[in-house]
């Protein structure tokens, strides 16, 4: 299968027209003709007859030059159908895809918990969130403290 380069002159996020034009003309070695046929607003091939391969490096190479390009299957090819087909527009990463009238409002915040201050000495917890703990009985009384200095060796 063959594909095509296809520029309609958009430019990637935070590229600037002259820096475009300029990295353009030095790739293609361009005068100020050729770059204004690129950036007359309509769609322009920028190589043909590529490979899948071939076509991969050229749209990396020009994405690094700051344009949007698109990989297209030359006519005749069995091409898969794009969102262009179908009216959709792509759009870039973190945009909206909802129309404001598709959003809906965000929920309200929930309500803060309802905090107290315990009166100073007071209990911290509920009387229904205590436990109860039953102390434990041991049998001590086999034990004997030593005398200072004797430490039971012997």
């Amino acid at each position: 299968m063959a594909y095509r380069i296809l520029f309609r002159g958009d430019l990637a996020t935070g590229v600037r027209l002259g820096e475009a034009r300029e990295r353009l003309r030095a790739l293609f070695h361009l005068d100020d003709a050729g770059l204004a046929r690129l950036f007359s607003g309509r769609a322009v091939v920028l190589k043909r007859g590529l490979d899948a391969a071939q076509a991969e490096r050229w749209r990396t190479l020009l994405e690094r030059a700051g344009l949007r390009v698109e990989v297209v299957a030359e006519e005749g090819d069995s091409a898969p159908p794009r969102a262009r087909d179908y009216g959709w527009e792509v759009l870039p990463p973190g945009a909206d895809v909802l129309r404001p009238e598709e959003r809906a409002p965000p929920p309200p915040p929930a309500p803060p918990p309802r905090l107290d201050l315990a009166p100073a000495g007071g209990e911290l917890l509920a009387p229904e969130e205590r436990r109860t703990v039953e102390p434990l009985r041991l049998d001590l009384d086999h034990l004997r403290l030593a005398e200072e200095g004797n430490h039971g060796s012997g």
